[in-house]
């Protein structure tokens, strides 16, 4: 099939306005960080026995979902992610102890910063898969995807796609007043631990 004459083949934003053959065509990107452990084992599972999942999910490996603050969740919104999720390792099966209950609490933690700005706790989730899983794997992918796109693209982006660029201040994670910001105490903060 080729493009039509007045169609620049290498523009991939282009809409077709033709309502015989017009879609919805949002798709949504998803941000997904796992762990190098179960999770990221759990994708090699998937990609092994050819087992697809959508094309538009980013995969950002950490030591341990322990690791994963609430500002580097913020961020992915705030650079133009539709969608954001965390896959861990199961409850109790931790290879750094407990970095999947932490991300659990940060993941908490997150969503109720996205219904107070009003992006909407749904564009956040979190899931536990042990490394043979490539199906949970692939699975939560699709209901990432399925859940963001009844939702629509990211309220942060321009009618372009783009993001605005943020001040300064904006990018600092900020703990609400009422709350001590002690990193034990507040899972959006770093506690500097292994996980």
């Amino acid at each position: 099939m080729t493009e039509p004459a007045d169609r620049n083949p290498a523009d991939k934003n282009l809409v077709d306005r033709n309502p015989a053959t017009t879609t919805n065509t949002f798709e949504p990107e998803i941000t997904a960080f796992t762990c190098i452990y179960c999770a990221s084992m759990a994708g090699d599972t998937a990609g092994a026995e050819r087992i697809t999942y959508p094309a538009n999910v980013k995969v950002i490996r950490f030591p341990c979902t322990g690791k994963v603050d609430v500002e580097y969740i913020m961020k992915a919104f705030e650079q133009g992610a539709d969608g954001v999720y965390v896959i861990a390792c199961t409850i109790g099966n931790c290879h750094h102890e407990v970095g999947n209950v932490r991300a659990t609490k940060r993941v908490e933690y997150a969503k109720k910063l996205l219904d107070d700005i009003g992006l909407g706790r749904d564009r956040l989730g979190i899931y536990y898969v042990s490394a043979g899983q490539g199906y949970a794997f692939a699975d939560a992918a699709r209901q990432m995807t399925a859940r963001v796109r009844r939702m629509g693209p990211n309220p942060l982006k321009r009618s372009n796609g783009s993001v605005p660029e943020a001040s300064p201040s904006a990018t600092q994670p900020v703990a609400p007043a009422d709350e001590n910001p002690k990193a034990d105490e507040n899972p959006g903060l770093s506690s500097g631990g292994s996980g």
